[in-house]
This record gives C-alpha cells, sequence and structure tokens, in this order.
C-alpha cells in the first residue's frame, strides 16, 4: 500500500462564458463499489454460480480452522458475487481497516477464477463494512482538502489499497 498525498494545485485557465456540464464516467470493472439492487440473493444453491461455491467452501474452511461460526447469503448475477458474511466475530472477520476482508476476497477470486479465462467477481462483505468505510474516507478526502486548501501545505494520508485510493481522489 502506498500513502497518499493531497495536494492544493493551482491552475490558471482564461474566463470561459458558459461551462458545458461534466458527465460522470461510468465505474470501472474493477471497481469494489456494488449495489445489491443489481444481485439476485440465491437461497437455493443448485442455482449457485460453481465459482461462487468453490469461493464459499473457501472461506468455511478458513473460518473452521479459526474456530469462527458464521453465516453466509450471497447474491449473484451474470458478471460476480456478493457473499455477505455475518458472525459472533466480525471483528476478527473485517480485521483492521478492513485488511483481513480484503485479503479474503483476494484469496477467493484467486481460487475461484483458477484456470479459467472468464473473470468473475466475488465480493465479501461484512455487516456494511464496504459502504461504512467508502463513505468514512470521503469525509476524510473533504477535510483533507479543506485543510490543503486552507493551508496551502500537502498532507501525508495513511497507506491505502487501490479502491481507498480511487474513493480519495475522486
Amino acid at each position: 500500500s502506498e500513502p497518499v498525498i493531497a495536494t492544493e494545485e493551482v491552475i490558471e485557465t482564461a474566463p470561459v462564458e458558459e461551462v458545458p456540464a461534466v458527465t460522470e464516467t461510468p465505474a470501472k470493472e474493477d471497481d469494489m463499489e456494488f449495489s445489491l439492487d443489481d444481485f439476485t440473493l440465491i437461497e437455493d444453491e443448485a442455482l449457485m454460480n460453481p465459482k461462487v461455491k468453490i469461493a464459499r467452501d473457501y472461506i468455511i474452511s478458513i473460518f473452521n480452522a479459526m474456530d469462527i461460526e458464521a453465516n453466509y447469503v450471497v447474491y449473484q448475477n451474470e458478471t460476480g458475487a456478493v457473499i455477505n458474511i455475518e458472525s459472533d466475530n466480525n471483528g476478527t472477520i473485517i480485521g483492521r481497516r478492513g485488511e483481513t476482508l480484503d485479503s479474503l476476497q483476494y484469496l477467493c477470486s484467486i481460487i475461484a477464477n483458477k484456470g479459467d479465462k472468464d473473470y468473475y467477481r466475488i465480493t465479501i462483505e461484512c455487516l456494511g463494512y464496504r459502504s461504512k468505510r467508502k463513505e468514512t474516507l470521503e469525509q476524510l478526502a473533504a477535510k483533507v482538502a479543506k485543510s490543503v486548501l486552507r493551508t496551502g501545505r500537502s498532507q501525508q494520508l495513511e497507506p491505502m489499497n487501490p479502491y481507498e485510493r480511487r474513493v480519495i481522489h475522486s
């Protein structure tokens, strides 16, 4: 993880009479951002994508080795799946700043997609941590931006993974 440095950028431009509306670019395919509205709840294991079964079974084996009991709710669509985990040990599953959750997601993606050229996105969620973390990062970015504009000095942030850096930069 690399540290993110916020700086004040001054760009001089000539006055423009009319500014065209800026359209948001669509989210990149590798964005971890998701809405469960785009997914279907899978209650019957027979309807579950084979890659999701592999990922879920892998998570179960890890948690069994850690003596953690958890409930798994699976949502999927044609391009990916969300495995929502709930347990009495949610703090252990999430880890410090989501590092354990991110690592678990990375390993599940590697194992589920091994030997297949078609990538199927596996997202691991625990107690809505990812959406809460995104809100926290957005608030941090706004706070740091105000501080940088006020003081004119760059400010270094904690090391972040690529997704978190993307949230800060946006």
